[in-house]
């Protein structure tokens, strides 16, 4: 810090300790306290005055003192109200009370008030794996859902191995589009098929990436690659994707629809009469859960929460279990 720019910097860290009417010591290097950013902040001016004489507090008669205060005809205790300056510095504190560490963004001070850090989304969000798992019963805690359609926060890291389910999932995709584009079909993979679907008369919007479509002159096929275990959300989530993607892409309409889970180990065909008015009618059902103003119960499990992503100061009752040793849901 510049020797120049002190006298008024600690100017403004005495008038900010007087306003908590604490007494302020006449050393800046014997100040005790636990608040984070005055710690940060007396270290800095200690590192800046080591071996400059001590400099004294302001005096109550409000008189001009040696730090470069301000004089001030109003008498003591009636002093104008100081907020905290833009320069203050920041803490480096990023863990929550639990240990569990979050992204650099938030303030130590919000995390010692626990205060929730989510931020409610314009308008609700949700991909189709979070509701394919809930129509499943895969998630029995519907609040967790319902709170990553509604709001965004900080996610957890979580020990699953990304990296390696990545490259599994990406080299599975590369030889099954060889294999269609072999047949001399017109192949679109991942990012080129991504839709956001809006519900009709809500603000709730559907989100999807289907790993591989393939396009006939009469039909559509909508493949996806697994690579864990069997699971009863594949499949409804590739009839989610099968009953939004035409709605969303007018070029997809008027074509028979078929669905695929392409795992290690076999296929799973879907036809396209899986998407009946009862299927319909469940997925609305369930939608209607997720696009609500009033929050679900929450059901939290070590079996559930483990895998969550949504951190403690989010969710009280979340449960701390065990590293996990399955692999979880990836999107």
């Amino acid at each position: 810090m510049s020797r120049r720019l002190l006298p008024r910097y600690l100017s403004r860290w005495l008038l900010l300790r007087r306003r908590t009417r604490t007494p302020v010591p006449a050393r800046v290097n014997s100040v005790k306290t636990d608040d984070p950013e005055c710690l940060v902040a007396t270290a800095a001016i200690a590192s800046a005055t080591r071996g400059r004489p001590a400099l004294a507090a302001p005096s109550r008669s409000g008189k001009r003192s040696a730090i470069g205060g301000c004089h001030s005809s109003r008498p003591p205790g009636k002093q104008r109200p100081r907020t905290a300056p833009s320069v203050w510095p920041k803490s480096t504190c990023r863990r929550q009370p639990t240990g569990q560490v979050v992204s650099a963004n938030i303030h130590a001070r919000d995390i010692a008030r626990g205060r929730p850090l989510a931020n409610r989304r314009d308008g609700r969000f949700v991909w189709v794996t979070w509701l394919a798992k809930l129509m499943a019963g895969e998630t029995t805690c519907e609040w967790a859902p319902w709170f990553k359609t509604n709001y965004q926060y900080d996610k957890l890291s979580g020990d699953f191995d990304q990296a390696g389910w990545q490259m599994q999932h990406t080299r599975a995709l590369r030889e099954l589009r060889l294999a269609r584009q072999a047949t001399g079909e017109q192949v679109m993979i991942e990012r080129q098929n991504s839709f956001r679907w809006e519900r009709p008369d809500s603000s709730l919007v559907i989100g999807g990436t289907p790993d591989l479509v393939s396009i006939g002159d009469h039909d559509l096929h909508i493949y996806d690659v697994k690579t864990g275990a069997r699971r009863e959300s594949h499949a409804i989530q590739v009839m989610i994707y099968m009953y939004c993607l035409p709605q969303e892409a007018p070029v997809y309409r008027n074509k028979l629809l078929h669905g695929t889970i392409v795992y290690s180990d076999g296929r799973i065909n879907i036809p396209a009469t899986a998407i009946s008015a009862s299927f319909v009618e469940n997925f609305n059902y369930f939608l209607d859960i997720l696009d609500s103003s009033a929050a679900p119960d929450k059901a939290p499990s070590a079996a559930e929460c483990r895998f969550c992503d949504i951190p403690k100061l989010e969710c009280p009752e979340r449960i701390e279990g065990p590293v996990p040793s399955e692999e979880p849901f990836p999107d």
